[in-house]
């Protein structure tokens, strides 16, 4: 299998766990991983995760937390992919890959890679799960900053103005 293939069938698995993060959480708070060691911290999230990633109702390797209060709504995805790390940390740290695992879901109707003030921000347009023109479309500017990369961690942040995104989207952090 090409990397091309091997990235693409990934990008398919991570579709729900990109949407999910990207489209639907509310003002999503940020990752309280240790900031001396994220990587260390991950895995040891990872370790305490395990029973619930092999026995998750969703699908195996794939586990949602979630909290709502009065002021905001938080959602953490884990997902365990079969691939090598440096394979999905170079995928994801090219915004147009992104296009490719968000354009997958229903939802997403459109996405563009482009540049804002010299920088990467990813043009969405959101709508409904049936088909529909463009124009009644969400449409949604996700900057994009790849915050933390390494051997053993990546860390990407996607965020939107608040008002300006989809069901109150303000900050996806990806680790």
């Amino acid at each position: 299998m090409s990397l091309r293939s091997a990235t693409h069938s990934w990008l398919q698995t991570a579709t729900f766990v990109a949407v999910s993060m990207a489209c639907t959480m509310g003002a999503l708070a940020q990752e309280t991983l240790s900031e001396s060691d994220p990587a260390a911290a991950l895995r040891d999230r990872y370790a305490a995760l395990s029973e619930q990633l092999e026995q998750s109702p969703i699908q195996r390797g794939l586990y949602l937390e979630s909290a709502e209060t009065s002021r905001a709504s938080r959602g953490d995805i884990y997902a365990v992919v079969d691939y090598p790390f440096a394979t999905i940390s170079d995928t994801f740290t090219r915004p147009e890959n992104w296009c490719e695992a968000l354009i997958l879901h229903l939802n997403v109707k459109y996405c563009h890679a482009t540049a804002r003030d010299e920088r990467p921000v990813l043009s969405v347009a959101i709508g409904k799960k049936t088909e529909q023109p463009l124009s009644e479309t969400h449409r949604v500017e996700f900057t994009y900053e790849v915050t933390a990369s390494g051997p053993d961690y990546t860390q990407i942040v996607l965020g939107a103005r608040k008002g300006r995104s989809a069901l109150g989207t303000t900050t996806s952090r990806w680790s």
